[in-house]
């Protein structure tokens, strides 16, 4: 739910959970939540902050991989989420 590269600092903590659900060759359904926070100085972290949404993630033969996630933030409407998108490829 939070806009790309919004957070910085010079240190960092993140994690990241995944559920994902098996629908076709490798493809899947998913769920996530995600949390995190930077330290601006010294050690100093900031609050953390956390994200969560559902998924897809297609995968070709040709090993071209398309995602599309939606994150929320806690305490905000279904409409006030933000759509990511992600094409790539596995090596």
């Amino acid at each position: 739910g939070y806009e790309e590269d919004w957070f910085s600092g010079l240190r960092r903590f993140h994690s990241n959970f995944e559920y994902r659900y098996h629908i076709g060759y490798r493809s899947q359904l998913f769920v996530f939540l995600d949390c995190g926070t930077v330290a601006r100085q010294n050690w100093q972290f900031d609050t953390i902050k956390i994200g969560y949404g559902p998924g897809l993630r297609l995968e070709s033969q040709k090993g071209i991989v398309f995602t599309i996630d939606y994150g929320l933030e806690p305490n905000t409407t279904l409409t006030t989420g933000k759509l990511h998108l992600n094409l790539g490829a596995t090596f």
